[in-house]
C-alpha cells in the first residue's frame, strides 16, 4: 500500500530585530532625532514588501534604539560580560570593547518596552532588571499613538497592505541593480500586481540609474518632490505600483 507525504513550503521568516539582536534602526538605520522615524519607516517598508511572514518585535514599531552603556557593570547578558572580559585579556582597550557592545550587545534588545513617558516607561513602578532609556520621555507607545505620522502608523498601513494585496506576501521576487551599492531595489509582482521598492540606505542623498515604470505607491518622507527622481534623499523609501 502506497503512502504519500505531504510536501510543506518553507515560508521566509522577516525580521530585523529580535530578543539577541540590537536594536535595528542603531544598527542599519540611524537613531539620532533627524533621522530616527525616516530610516525607520524605510526598514519597515523594505522588509514588508518581501515574501514570507514578517515579524516585529516588542518597541520595533515605535522606533525604540540602542542603549548605550558606559561600564560593564550596566551589561546584564552573560555572553557580553564573558566577552569583555576575554577582550581585555587579548589587549583591547575598555572604550573598544564598550563600543562594539553598544553597537551589537543583546541588552539592547532587552530592556523594558517603553509605553509611556510616565515613572518606569509605563512597564513597572520598580526596579526593572534592565535600566530604562532615559529617551522614553518622547520615544513611548503613547507619543506614537497622538503622532498620525509616526513609525507605529507605518506598520499599521504595511500590515494592512499584506492582506489587501497577496504579491505582497507570495508573489515572485526579483533583486534589482541600481548602480548603487548604497541604493538597495527590488520587484514584487504576480498576475495582478506589481511592486518595486527602492531604499536610500544611508544618510547621504544618493544617485541610482534604474528606471522604474508605474506610480508612486507608498514612501516614507512627508512628501515626494518627484516621483522618478534618481537622487533618494537620506533614508528615503518609495514604492511604484505598475
Amino acid at each position: 500500500m502506497l503512502s504519500f507525504i505531504p510536501i510543506q513550503m518553507a515560508v521566509n521568516s522577516l525580521f530585523w530585530n529580535n530578543y539577541d539582536l540590537p536594536r535595528a534602526i542603531s544598527r542599519f538605520g540611524d537613531d539620532s532625532p533627524a533621522y530616527r522615524e525616516l530610516s525607520g519607516k524605510m526598514l519597515a517598508i523594505y522588509l514588508h514588501f518581501m515574501s514570507g511572514t514578517p515579524y516585529i518585535y516588542q518597541g520595533e514599531e515605535i522606533g525604540m534604539v540602542n542603549y548605550p552603556i558606559t561600564d560593564i557593570s550596566q551589561a546584564d547578558d552573560i555572553e557580553t560580560r564573558n566577552m569583555y572580559k576575554e577582550r581585555l585579556e587579548a589587549g583591547f582597550s575598555k572604550e573598544e570593547i564598550l563600543s562594539s557592545i553598544n553597537a551589537k550587545g543583546r541588552d539592547n534588545a532587552r530592556r523594558p518596552m517603553q509605553w509611556s513617558k510616565g515613572k518606569g516607561a509605563g512597564f513597572t513602578e520598580g526596579r526593572p532588571w534592565l535600566a530604562i532609556h532615559e529617551n522614553h520621555q518622547l520615544i513611548n507607545a503613547d507619543e506614537a499613538l497622538k503622532n498620525p505620522n509616526s513609525i507605529f502608523y507605518t506598520y499599521q498601513k504595511l500590515i494592512a497592505l499584506r492582506k489587501e494585496y497577496p504579491v505582497m506576501a507570495e508573489g515572485s521576487y526579483q533583486a534589482l541593480e541600481t548602480g548603487n551599492p548604497h541604493v538597495l531595489a527590488y520587484r514584487k509582482f504576480d498576475e495582478e500586481d506589481e511592486f518595486t521598492v527602492i531604499v536610500n540606505f544611508t544618510k547621504e542623498m544618493q544617485n541610482y540609474t534604474l528606471d522604474v515604470k508605474g506610480d508612486i505607491f507608498l514612501y516614507n518622507y512627508p512628501e515626494v518632490t518627484d516621483q522618478h527622481h534618481h537622487t533618494p534623499r537620506p533614508y528615503e523609501a518609495f514604492v511604484f505600483k505598475k
